[in-house]
């Protein structure tokens, strides 16, 4: 049986959940930014950059759906974006970093909270 909700902790619990966990990252290459986890609302939007970006001429592909995830996450300080992810020359760079930067930019922070130097997995083609 569930137990009564608390409106009050729950909508305090909810506001919690949603404030940006910004972590800082240097990428190779590049340099420092900010990383924040992609929201519900980006999953949503990468549906408008997917269509933005194909009627820009890109391809819609896994690589390019990893590459529009990535351009929602990189932010800087205040957690405002970096990138456009509807914009086909910031995907296209995006896709021709080295894999030792966005390697950098996929890591587990939780793996390397716990002292292990997890590597971010190569996703297949």
């Amino acid at each position: 049986m569930v137990a009564p909700v608390d409106r009050a902790a729950f909508l305090a619990a909810l506001a919690q959940a949603a404030a940006p966990r910004l972590r800082g990252v240097t990428l190779p290459g590049i340099g420092a930014c900010y990383m924040r986890p992609v929201t519900a609302g980006d999953v949503f939007d990468a549906e408008s950059a997917r269509a933005a970006l194909t009627a820009a001429g890109v391809e819609i592909t896994q690589k390019v759906n990893i590459a529009i995830g990535l351009a929602q996450s990189l932010c800087d300080e205040s957690g405002a974006p970096l990138l456009d992810p509807a914009n086909a020359d910031h995907i296209r760079q995006l896709l021709a970093l080295p894999w030792e930067t966005v390697s950098v930019a996929m890591q587990d922070p939780d793996a390397t909270a716990a002292g292990s130097e997890k590597k971010a997995r190569r996703p297949s083609a």
